[in-house]
């Protein structure tokens, strides 16, 4: 089967993987706290609230959502690991400024700060890598057109149908 199946339903999908990553922002915090033999409080809540906001807007404008074909997974990896870090400076300066960076365990922000990114590349490579396995399988493919007859041309159209993955079929050249 040819076609996209991916872009007819890119809001969905996209407000799917934002909520995966809000899910995995929430559940990494919960498990630190379980972690470390320690109750969930309200201080907890509210870093967790203002991490996936945070999280959000930071990703929106680091571009993490846009499509990645054609890129390396280790791009989008980076780009999560670098909107995490961003948002976790930011948490930790709102914490200083308010005074309350005291209350907070240090293992916890730890086990939070980098579980969280970890788990995002973890489920976004596995995603990526189930991509790839249908695009080499046919399915999820992009028409391309090649312009010129050129020695160009030829180099493009060798890289395209060595590189299944990508899920480019070749229409010909104009």
């Amino acid at each position: 089967m040819s076609g996209g199946l991916v872009k007819p339903h890119s809001p969905v999908l996209n407000l799917a993987m934002r909520g995966i990553d809000a899910g995995i922002i929430v559940g990494v915090h919960i498990g630190a706290v379980v972690f470390n033999d320690e109750h969930w409080r309200e201080m907890h809540t509210t870093a967790t609230i203002v991490g996936v906001v945070l999280f959000h807007f930071v990703t929106q404008s680091m571009g993490l959502y846009r499509a990645w074909r054609g890129e390396t997974i280790g791009r989008e990896v980076f780009r999560a690991f670098l909107s995490w870090g961003v948002v976790t400076a930011v948490l930790l300066l709102l914490a200083f400024v308010s005074k309350r960076s005291a209350d907070y365990s240090r293992a916890i922000s730890l086990f939070w700060g980098i579980g969280t990114p970890i788990g995002i590349a973890i489920w976004r490579t596995a995603l990526r890598l189930v991509l790839r396995r249908a695009r080499s399988q046919g399915r999820n493919t992009r028409a391309v057109a090649i312009a010129g007859l050129t020695e160009l041309g030829e180099r493009v159209a060798s890289t395209i149908v060595q590189q299944p993955f990508l899920g480019l079929r070749i229409l010909g050249y104009y």
